[in-house]
Order: C-alpha cells, then sequence, then structure tokens
C-alpha cells in the first residue's frame, strides 16, 4: 500500500513539472498573439469548432493545453442558447517541413472566441510561423496559457 500511494506521488509530480513548462522561453511565446475583451470569462467551458478538416489534430492539442489551463472542453454541444459557454473557433493552414515536427508545421492559424447568446466574439487570437520553425503543441501550448492569463 505504501508502494503504491509512493508510486502514486511521484507520478503525479512528474506529470506536474511536465505541464508546467517556462513558456518565456518557448519561442512560440512571442509569435502568438491573443486578444482578450473585458467580458471574457475564463471559467466558462468551451465548445471547439474547427472551420475545416483538422489533418494535424490542432483542435485535440488546443483541447488539452486548454485543459491543463484550466479551462473544460465540451465536446458536441451546440452552443447556440448554452450559458456559461463559449465556441472556439479555429482555422489554420499547415506546410510540410520534413525537419522538424513531425513533418509539417503550421503556416499560420487564427480564431475567435464567441459568446454564443450575444454573438459577441470575447477573445481573438493568431500565429504566423515568422523566422523558426515552431512545432504545433508548442503553439497550443502558449495560446492557452495567455488566454487563461487574459493574454
Amino acid at each position: 500500500m505504501r508502494v503504491l500511494f509512493a508510486l502514486s506521488i511521484l507520478f503525479s509530480t512528474a506529470f506536474s513539472i511536465n505541464a508546467q513548462v517556462n513558456l518565456s522561453d518557448l519561442e512560440a511565446y512571442k509569435d502568438v498573439e491573443v486578444k482578450v475583451e473585458e467580458s471574457f470569462n475564463p471559467s466558462f467551458s468551451l465548445v471547439m469548432e474547427s472551420n475545416g478538416y483538422d489533418k494535424l489534430l490542432v483542435g485535440e492539442k488546443l483541447a488539452a493545453f486548454l485543459e491543463m489551463n484550466g479551462f473544460k472542453i465540451i465536446s458536441n454541444q451546440p452552443t447556440s442558447s448554452a450559458d456559461n459557454t463559449y465556441t472556439f473557433r479555429y482555422n489554420y493552414e499547415f506546410i510540410t517541413d520534413k525537419k522538424r515536427c513531425g513533418g509539417t508545421i503550421i503556416k499560420f492559424m487564427n480564431g475567435q472566441v464567441i459568446d454564443p447568446l450575444s454573438q459577441k466574439v470575447v477573445a481573438t487570437f493568431s500565429f504566423e510561423q515568422k523566422r523558426n520553425k515552431i512545432c504545433t503543441d508548442d503553439i497550443a501550448k502558449v495560446l492557452a496559457y495567455k488566454l487563461k492569463r487574459g493574454s
């Protein structure tokens, strides 16, 4: 019993350390732009919505990092009349890069967080590959971090 308890503490500590990355060290930090309106409430749930085929599974990566930052992700729920829920819309294009990131990188990405009740945009975000080949995981990690903290 003590061994299991010790292993669970060790595992949870290791996971916690891996989830807490010094984001200012990531090259993506300065290239991900997030603008949050005063009315944005980070305690609201998010419904993910892609504007096309999600070949790189960006939605899954975004959802995972958003959850790590305290957001609640809801799947397959219409948001037209849902209280305390935002629609998280994203769009991206990618290019081939055989040297990094599994062979593809995001060329640019943008999106909005929309309050479905008022139809108002409460947050926007964008990313464009500039000087470095930044991988999707780093973009998603920085985006979730900045959104939770209001940029």
